[in-house]
């Protein structure tokens, strides 16, 4: 039975509390798990300063955990878009009526822990990565602004573009791709509509991705076993102060990987291999939002940020635990379970199973990236054909060398009774929710809801991955199993 907690940003201002309606600094509420009666309980964890020294993980520059995948150190990438500035956004807003400047920079760290105004090149011992807000403009001064060099910097971001009052910078989180915005708790589809290069904003307009800076290429060269090469760029509204990247099918490979936001079986082959090439082992989560289950854009891309999470760095957590063990879903139990053998070819292992978990959930195993990805793509394939439901993706890697993949076969977007403003996606469906507001926070950690026969009082995280839980999930287990027998002879 999962156990509820929940850790938010600090908020000691007015203005920092209106600023988290920008998304960009979200609240964090976690979904672990253990063998007790779940119970809401607060952690205390003040997430400007997570990426500080801290003793629960090795850090390395600026304070940042070390993660990276094939050749790319993805620590120092994010380090270094922090210090440039890209990771820096502006909006306007009210209740004080200010313009404010907001997002993840470098700052100096004291031996007596202080800290103070970001030094571009000291030594990365003595710098943090923090998240930050600061006014730079105040109207209601009699019409006087504050002056600022940091405000004229070329990329920087306007994130959420409905609170700027300020004209739109190429670097502005895109609105939904069309058909990619459900209402309510309505239940949704997992096929987006047809692809339509014209209108998918990470390729063309103003939001391309070719105006932001290439973090890095891995070519097929580069690790064996991929189909294609896969570029990796900053997520502009980032989850983690520590790092939140997107991973997309090189854009250089127009015909190929142009393409809507569904998974093939060459993606999932992919993504495994990509997982397995994770380093440290488990130190960083990919994720995968299908339509209907927290994508907002119609073009084939896939999520990364480092593991642990920030909430499982707060006291009490056991400093020895991997990143592929940390979350709700790891420690869930199987209900069914099978091996699969692949017969055509070296008769290596799959574990795939059935965990007992609030929302529907397939858990794959095994130390063979090629056979796991072949075993992923046929799951993916049965919930998109049979189902078609709405389904997220998380793979991490193991230090015993082996990748687990975990598929979330769902009915619908949001929950129609907790939060229904809020969209769900990998990280939820993982154990760790996302919220913008203080009393969505308070909504979720409450634990006076009921299932939906009404007959079991339930918390509300578990209630919101049940709302939104494909059912009956035996049926889905029996189809699936059927198809990967068939699939692995």
């Amino acid at each position: 039975m999962p156990t509820f907690a929940a850790t938010t940003t600090t908020t000691t201002t007015k203005l920092y509390r209106c600023l988290r309606k920008a998304r960009f600094l979200s609240t964090r509420v976690l979904l672990s798990s253990s063998s007790s009666k779940a119970s809401p309980q607060e952690v205390s964890t003040d997430t400007s300063c997570a990426t500080t020294a801290n003793t629960s993980v090795p850090n390395g520059i600026g304070g940042l955990p070390q993660y990276g995948i094939g050749s790319i150190d993805l620590t120092q990438k994010w380090f270094d878009l922090v210090k440039g500035g890209d990771v820096v956004a502006t909006t306007s807003i009210k209740d004080p009526d200010a313009t404010v400047r907001y997002g993840i920079r470098t700052v100096n760290i004291e031996n007596d822990g202080s800290s103070s105004s970001a030094v571009a090149d000291t030594s990365s011992t003595s710098i943090a990565c923090m998240e930050f807000v600061e006014e730079i403009t105040d109207h209601a001064n009699e019409g006087t602004q504050q002056q600022s060099t940091a405000a004229a910097h070329p990329r920087v971001q306007q994130i959420n573009a409905t609170l700027c009052t300020a004209p739109v910078g190429p670097d502005a989180a895109p609105p939904p791709s069309a058909g990619f915005a459900a209402s309510g708790g309505d239940e949704t589809t997992c096929h987006p509509p047809p692809y339509d290069a014209t209108a998918d904003s990470f390729v063309v307009g103003r939001f391309r991705l070719q105006l932001r800076p290439l973090v890095g290429a891995i070519s097929t060269d580069d690790l064996s076993g991929l189909s294609t090469g896969w570029d990796i760029y900053h997520n502009v509204s980032p989850a983690d102060s520590r790092g939140h990247y997107l991973l997309i099918p090189t854009l250089l490979e127009r015909d190929a990987n142009w393409r809507g936001q569904v998974l093939t079986r060459s993606d999932c082959i992919d993504l495994v291999v990509l997982t397995d090439s994770v380093h440290p082992a488990g130190s960083a989560l990919i994720s995968y939002n299908s339509v209907g289950a927290g994508a907002s854009q119609n073009h084939i891309h896939c999520h990364l940020w480092p593991c642990p999470p920030i909430p499982l760095l707060g006291d009490g957590i056991d400093s020895k635990v991997g990143g592929w063990e940390c979350y709700a879903v790891s420690k869930a139990e199987a209900v069914a379970s099978a091996a699969l053998c692949n017969e055509k070819q070296d008769n290596s292992e799959v574990a795939v199973s059935l965990l007992d978990y609030p929302v529907c959930c397939i858990k794959l195993s095994s130390t063979s990236t090629i056979h796991l990805g072949a075993a992923l793509g046929t799951v993916i394939d049965a919930v998109q054909s049979m189902f078609d439901a709405p389904h997220n993706v998380g793979l991490l890697n193991r230090s015993d060398g082996g990748v687990d993949a975990y598929v979330f076969v769902r009915s619908r977007e949001r929950s129609p009774r907790i939060v229904p403003g809020s969209r769900c996606g990998s990280s939820e469906m993982m154990g760790v929710f996302h919220t913008s507001s203080e009393d969505q926070l308070n909504e979720l950690v409450s634990d006076e809801h009921q299932d939906s026969a009404g007959d079991e009082a339930k918390g509300a995280m578990e209630t919101v991955l049940r709302d939104v839980s494909y059912e009956p999930r035996d049926e889905v287990w029996s189809q699936i199993l059927k198809h990967l027998h068939t699939s692995m002879k």
